[in-house]
């Protein structure tokens, strides 16, 4: 079973770098993933940081990878907008395309103009392929219109 694991470890890691950019990528289905690997003995994978550091290259350097309470990983990427209606606005396009994939990120406005974007695999627990095609995704959102030109520290 070890055997598998490392198999199925590796063949990911293999798509790490494929050739077709992220944002041209389209989220596959976890549940689905997660049920045929439980019923093979597996449990469903999650990404090691390593791993998710390769696939940040990829996206808009201001996402972070961070870890939750639990030391899961989490990424995230933090904004600040011109005022509260703004951020509605924002929240309203970035679930336009959230919801085009089926993968849905954690929202989160504080004070009235600081957001936060936070991806991560629910059906997996941590960091999957799909956060990081979702973030790439996002990171086509015209948002200029939305923030702030003083943006919080990286």
């Amino acid at each position: 079973m070890a055997a598998m694991q490392h198999h199925i470890s590796q063949q990911r890691r293999s798509t790490c770098c494929s050739a077709t950019p992220l944002k041209q990528q389209r989220c596959e289905p976890c549940e689905e993933a997660k049920r045929e690997a439980e019923y093979m003995g597996l449990h469903p994978m999650v990404m090691d940081m390593q791993t998710a550091e390769k696939y940040r290259e990829q996206v808009d350097p201001r996402w972070q990878i961070v870890e939750d309470s639990e030391k899961r990983l989490r990424l995230r990427r933090v904004m600040r907008t011109k005022n509260f209606t703004k951020a509605l606005e924002l929240f309203q396009r970035v679930g336009q395309v959230a919801e085009a994939e089926g993968h849905h990120p954690d929202l989160h406005l504080e004070g009235w103009n600081n957001v936060s974007i936070e991806l991560w695999t629910h059906a997996r627990n941590g960091l999957s392929e799909n956060d990081f095609i979702v973030a790439a995704k996002f990171d086509d959102i015209d948002m200029a219109d939305l923030l702030s030109k003083k943006q919080p520290e990286l």
